[in-house]
């Protein structure tokens, strides 16, 4: 079993804490990682934990990545809860409750676009947490309803889509994005896929099956794989959008989501306010802000989709 512990040094900038010596010690938790996106990640956490000036005490950042698995990563979150952390920064669905479930008493910020905090149980509200969770919680609800309308758009008569879920990144997905496809009239062929190697049976399955465009959910294992993804849509001659703005610039038809780094970069800002001092019960749970709309030009014209224009004019991002 693969195995990747990262202890991510002393940050430059240090921390004033009640009097406190020596480092203060952040963990961070994800479920898989590529070794491309993995720096990346830690650089904006990094960033995150340094945007409040400078302080007395320097913050060591402890990361554990797992390979994919749920038993490897709940092992990461037991050994992390054992570790004597200041605060916890855990992503995704299965993240933070492999976080939550290892403790209750160390300080958790969630950085997870995939889950409803309070129907999970982690937090009591919004605006005010109540116990060891907060974070950065995307509401899918609206998401899903908005995504959808972009492939109407995109693809004019479409009535049936064709969707694929990561099942571990747990219900509140296709929960939301149902009653959305129902509103537009449009008919959802859902296809569950936990692993990489699942993606391309399942995106030629819908294709056969009558699909006219794909709808791939927020997941870890999509966000990692962004180009194989697109990849598999454009060889089924399926015009496909998902989460990431990533997803477009690496060849899928669309993205229209925030932007990750930012969202990584703002959990490391919230874990640096609690270690500051800040209470994890009293932080509210924060909103993505702001969204991006790229849209792939190239793509268009090698599926034959003729994108009109006032979806152009909207994009933040054309590839030509």
């Amino acid at each position: 079993m693969r195995r990747r512990n990262v202890v991510a040094g002393l940050l430059c900038v240090p921390i004033a804490v009640r009097g406190q010596t020596g480092p203060a010690r952040v963990g961070f938790l994800h479920p898989r990682l590529s070794p491309i996106v993995e720096p990346m990640r830690l650089a904006a956490v990094r960033e995150g934990l340094a945007l409040h000036g400078p302080a007395s005490r320097a913050i060591e950042l402890v990361a554990r990545v797992a390979d994919g698995s749920l038993g490897q990563l709940r092992a990461h979150a037991e050994e992390l809860a054992r570790a004597r952390l200041d605060v916890l920064v855990a992503v995704s669905p299965s993240g933070v409750a492999a976080a939550y479930e290892a403790t209750r008493t160390i300080p958790i910020v969630g950085v997870d676009l995939e889950t409803d905090p309070v129907a999970a149980g982690w937090v009591e509200s919004l605006a005010r947490p109540g116990r060891n969770v907060t974070g950065v919680f995307l509401d899918f609800a609206e998401f899903a309803a908005k995504c959808l309308q972009i492939l109407g758009e995109a693809t004019s008569g479409l009535t049936r889509v064709g969707v694929l879920w990561d099942p571990t990144t747990g219900p509140y997905q296709r929960a939301a994005v149902e009653p959305a496809a129902a509103a537009l009239g449009i008919a959802l062929d859902l296809r569950e896929t936990p692993a990489l190697a699942d993606i391309e049976p399942a995106v030629r399955g819908l294709a056969a099956g009558g699909s006219k465009a794909l709808l791939v959910l927020s997941s870890p294992l999509f966000s990692a794989n962004t180009g194989a993804v697109a990849e598999i849509a454009n060889a089924a001659r399926l015009p496909a959008i998902m989460l990431f703005p990533e997803f477009a610039r690496d060849g899928g038809l669309v993205a229209y989501g925030p932007d990750l780094q930012d969202l990584f970069r703002r959990g490391g800002a919230m874990a640096r306010r609690i270690v500051d001092g800040a209470r994890v019960s009293e932080l509210p749970v924060e909103r993505p802000v702001h969204f991006s709309l790229v849209v792939n030009l190239r793509t268009a014209r090698a599926l034959g989709v003729d994108l009109p224009p006032l979806l152009l004019a909207r994009a933040d991002e054309v590839i030509e």
